[in-house]
């Protein structure tokens, strides 16, 4: 029998889906609620998408008093260390998640968990949460991105052919519709100036240097002066005029 302080309503879900001092994400339904107590803070949490680890979050802290969307990681043993279990929510160990202009965030150790059964609270969270979600560009009903997903790759197959093709390919695959396009006009001014090559090897590092930390709902995107600057970076190291 765990020692840890586990309050009355987490004992039970806890017994209901078979695992000790702590659960999936994934394992919730979709705007689920529910508290975590930190050593110094308590967060109130709404599940967005469980199998894709969505969630909104405000908390006790005063930069947290407004919810927000994170993607959530998973819980690690310490609060700099990258060894972390995707995906658990665990009590003794430290709740990690990104917020969607990419800011990695630990929180101090996990004491316990409390579920709530509050509907209007968690819609209100959810709604307020997802009300800063940034706008795409692009028109997102399906027939309508499928149509401008269909005249992007054909444009990009009619532009870069041979071995480069499929490397531009799959770095537009990686950024979000507004990423895409300016990922694409990278590309563009590349090839124009001769630079196509150099511009390729750039990505590597930029990507983990920046990008992956980003929320594929924003990844590429202009939503903070950081994501400015990372392109301008890449203009500059390619050796291309940046677009004025």
């Amino acid at each position: 029998m765990s020692d840890l302080d586990l309050s009355a309503e987490l004992n039970a879900f806890i017994e209901k889906v078979g695992v000790k001092n702590g659960f999936e994400l994934s394992n919730l339904p979709e705007n689920a609620l529910f508290e975590i107590h930190t050593r110094n803070s308590v967060y109130t949490i709404v599940v967005l998408d469980p199998q894709n680890g969505a969630i909104a979050l405000m908390g006790s802290r005063p930069d947290y008093k407004e919810p927000d969307i994170f993607a959530f990681f998973g819980s690690s043993f310490g609060m700099s260390t990258s060894v972390t279990r995707v995906g658990w929510v665990g009590i003794g160990l430290h709740f990690r998640m990104r917020s969607l202009d990419g800011g990695l965030f630990t929180t101090t150790e996990v004491k316990h968990f409390v579920m709530l059964n509050d509907p209007s609270k968690a819609l209100s969270i959810r709604k307020r949460a997802e009300a800063k979600r940034p706008d795409a560009l692009i028109p997102e009903t399906e027939d309508e991105l499928a149509l401008w997903q269909k005249n992007f790759d054909k444009e990009i197959e009619s532009n870069f052919a041979g071995e480069y093709l499929p490397i531009v390919q799959k770095w537009l695959a990686k950024f979000c519709i507004n990423g895409k396009c300016r990922a694409a006009t990278f590309f563009f001014a590349a090839k124009s100036a001769g630079r196509l090559k150099e511009a390729l090897l750039l990505m590597p590092r930029h990507y983990k240097e920046h990008w992956m930390y980003k929320h594929p709902d924003i990844c590429g995107d202009l939503i903070t002066p950081s994501d400015t600057y990372q392109w301008e970076k890449a203009y500059k190291e390619a050796g291309i005029p940046a677009p004025s």
